[in-house]
């Protein structure tokens, strides 16, 4: 009787241990799953969520137009503050190519070029580049 009940003990502490293995198993499955959804719904948001950055002119000089300037050289400085906006909270942009600026007055077929170097711009960042060129005609005259 005590070979059976013995026998009968390892087949209930073997069955005992299996069905621990198998809820821990079964745990750690449903933690995984929940966890390749959770990065998968952040990849997907990350990637297509992507909006272009924003650029605009934030800031115009023409000195030329200077009322108060007595100034009677025969170039014109142009000043621009141009804002680039990233609105993308979790990519970052490289310029990698430089950008390339033209600025025409056409009344006086006036064509200068400004080249801005390619930079890194962060996620969520607004960065300000001010660049400036040399005209050699007046665009106003006086």
């Amino acid at each position: 009787m005590l070979l059976k009940y013995s026998q009968y003990s390892t087949q209930v502490l073997e069955q005992e241990s299996l069905r621990k293995i198998l809820e821990s198993c079964i745990r750690y499955l449903r933690l995984s799953v929940i966890f390749l959804c959770g990065i998968s719904y952040y990849f997907t948001v990350l990637f297509l969520s992507r909006d272009r950055p924003t650029i605009s002119v934030a800031d115009l000089y023409v000195s030329s137009l200077n009322q108060t300037s007595t100034s009677l050289t025969n170039t014109t400085t142009i000043s621009i503050d141009l804002k680039f906006q990233n609105e993308n909270l979790g990519v970052g942009i490289y310029y990698e190519d430089p950008l390339n600026l033209t600025i025409t007055y056409i009344p006086q077929n006036i064509t200068n070029f400004i080249t801005i170097q390619g930079f890194y711009q962060g996620n969520g960042k607004v960065n300000h580049i001010q660049v400036s060129t040399v005209v050699q005609r007046h665009f106003l005259k006086r």
